[in-house]
């Protein structure tokens, strides 16, 4: 598949999938790439995830650059923003709570930035030939699978974040 059909297959995915999110009611927009063949990123509020993150998240979806248009491979990264703001104090304790909790995620892994900002990444390896309906529901299967891992055990990270647990207690309270 030439690489401009491909790169016009994941536009029209991507901007399928912002005004479904848009027409219900979550804030969503999609950056389109442009002439310089960038990638689209969509970027989505999340008003809240979790059941302790009042402030909500930001999720940032995107297809990665193709390399060849021998590639057979795409990858679709899923990276959700979860707090940019802690005390340093905790940083040691909550690096010790994602370790352990990476372990045991079914997909995805939580991290650090080297800025500082608290996040969880999955990248999903999606075959290159994918366009349309299929390509579609990829996607959708992508963004469910972060949102739902992120939802399921940001908070725990965020109240080890902010000193109101400590990783024992964050183990304990998910049973490993």
């Amino acid at each position: 598949m030439e690489i401009e059909k491909i790169l016009q297959a994941r536009h029209e995915v991507m901007q399928q999938v912002a005004e479904e999110l848009q027409d219900e009611l979550i804030p969503a927009f999609l950056r389109e790439g442009g002439e310089k063949k960038e990638t689209d990123i969509l970027r989505v509020i999340f008003d809240k995830l979790g059941f302790a993150n009042e402030d909500g998240a930001m999720g940032e979806f995107f297809f990665t650059s193709i390399g060849s248009e021998e590639d057979s491979v795409a990858h679709f990264v899923s990276c959700i923003t979860i707090a940019d703001d802690y005390p340093e104090e905790q940083i040691s304790e909550l690096y010790a709570a994602m370790a352990g909790l990476n372990c045991y995620l079914p997909c995805g892994t939580f991290g650090i930035t080297r800025g500082g900002i608290l996040l969880y990444k999955l990248v999903t390896p999606i075959p290159m030939e994918l366009a349309g309906e299929a390509l579609k529901n990829q996607v959708d299967i992508c963004m469910g699978n972060a949102i739902a891992v992120c939802d399921q055990y940001a908070d725990l990270l965020l109240k080890v974040l902010d000193g109101d647990m400590d990783r024992e207690r964050m183990f304990e309270a998910l049973g490993i």
